[in-house]
């Protein structure tokens, strides 16, 4: 994307030999463009639960716990176009946005940072992760093109989708459903099944669990082309590509992997 603009300045400079000085300076900038930077952040109110959709493309999406009654979403947004106005609109389209719905407490964040959709008049800097704080019980459904998903410290039915990238939740409960599917990229989770189901499957990826010693939970995790390894601290039946039985002395919950190409662990 960014040899137009070099080319254009290239082109300004060698007319600049028999034009004059003017026309140099003004190469230099067209040259290096405009970088405009922002620093966004937005916050709604909501109900204790709220359910919180984010779908986003082109960025990395950190999830974590936040203030109760509230969803924030904070964002560092650059740009770099060869006009001010051109920066400007690229850093207002690349700006996340947040929704609350009229009626009941879902809300919506929104953002497509991929490069793809500017022209070749503007540069996108930087698109860093877009973060989103929202109650440990909400409701968390996450939609990703391409980049990685992190979610940290919630205790609410989760599932998280992505085509590209890994996906990685730390110090989760699955107290209730948790879900995450990815279709080229790693899945890790460290956290405990305490009553819920956890469902992570990887098209081409790893998977690895890390749970505490007294986990108790239903197990059945399989790879195609892989190897499945169980920490001895569970006396489970494992042969090579599969394990099946119960974690613990009761099972609490359940879990289920599955992977094409990749190895599964689980470990404390």
């Amino acid at each position: 994307m960014s040899w137009p603009i070099r080319g254009l300045g290239a082109l300004l400079a060698l007319v600049t030999v028999a034009g004059g000085l003017s026309l140099v300076m003004t190469g230099v900038v067209w040259l290096d463009g405009i970088q405009l930077e922002r620093h966004v952040s937005r916050t709604v109110a909501t109900g204790p639960a709220p359910v919180v959709t984010v779908n986003v493309a082109g960025a990395d999406v950190r999830v974590e716990a936040g203030p109760p009654g509230t969803v924030s979403v904070q964002q560092e947004v650059a740009a770099r176009g060869l006009t001010r106005d051109i920066a400007e609109r690229a850093v207002q389209a690349l700006t996340a946005g947040v929704s609350k719905a009229a009626v009941g407490d879902a809300v919506a964040v929104s953002a497509d940072l991929s490069p793809c959709c500017f022209t070749s008049a503007v540069v996108v800097e930087s698109n860093d992760a877009v973060v989103v704080r929202l109650p440990a019980g909400a409701t968390l459904r996450v939609t990703t093109a391409s980049g990685d998903v992190e979610v940290g410290a919630l205790s609410g039915p989760i599932a998280i989708s992505t085509v590209s990238g890994t996906v990685a939740l730390s110090g989760v409960t699955a107290s209730d459903s948790l879900r995450a599917r990815s279709l080229s990229g790693d899945i890790r989770f460290s956290g405990q099944v305490r009553g819920g189901s956890l469902d992570l499957a990887s098209n081409s990826g790893d998977i690895s669990l890390r749970l505490p010693p007294d986990t108790g939970a239903s197990l059945a995790a399989t790879t195609d082309s892989g190897t499945v390894t169980v920490d001895p601290v569970w006396p489970i039946f494992h042969s090579g590509q599969s394990a099946v039985g119960t974690l613990g002395q009761q099972a609490n919950g359940s879990i289920k992997l599955a992977t094409v190409s990749g190895n599964i662990s689980i470990g404390t």
